[in-house]
């Protein structure tokens, strides 16, 4: 991921469970930042402020302030969050819980996560609508054949 200023990019490191910073003038790496059980997807709020990264083996979701390039408390959400979207607004990330089958939304302005909410099966990824008033999750179990 890329803040919108395009001035650093952001990559999960999945098997060390941390994210580096790169900064796009140099192409230099900053320290690693700690951030859970295997780093997986990232959204950046639109005001380029903080980092959201699914942690698939916890169940959390670490923000990162890009200001500081450090992590703060992860937020609990589902099993295996798997993917992340953004408002367009910046209010509010919503994380798609593989696991649980459900998409958990998170204010951005307090990192609390609000109720689950129920999907399909397999949920896979989520798109939000420009105007940030619809989120579409693609449930990739619903069509396939289920062994009884």
């Amino acid at each position: 991921m890329i803040t919108p200023d395009g001035r650093t990019a952001y990559v999960a490191n999945g098997g060390s469970g941390t994210v580096t910073p790169i900064s796009t003038r140099t192409n230099t790496a900053g320290p690693a930042i700690p951030v859970g059980p295997h780093a997986h997807a990232m959204a950046i709020t639109p005001d380029g402020r903080t980092v959201y990264v699914t942690n698939d083996f916890s169940g959390t979701v670490t923000p990162i302030s890009t200001r500081t390039n450090t992590a703060g408390p992860p937020i609990g959400v589902g099993r295996y969050p798997w993917t992340i979207a953004i408002t367009p607004d910046g209010r509010t990330a919503y994380v798609v819980n593989l696991g649980s089958r459900t998409v958990t939304p998170i204010s951005t302005r307090t990192n609390t996560a609000g109720p689950a909410i129920p999907v399909g099966i397999y949920p896979w990824t989520i798109a939000i609508t420009p105007d940030g008033r619809t989120a579409y999750v693609v449930n990739a179990g619903n069509g396939l054949p289920r062994a009884r």
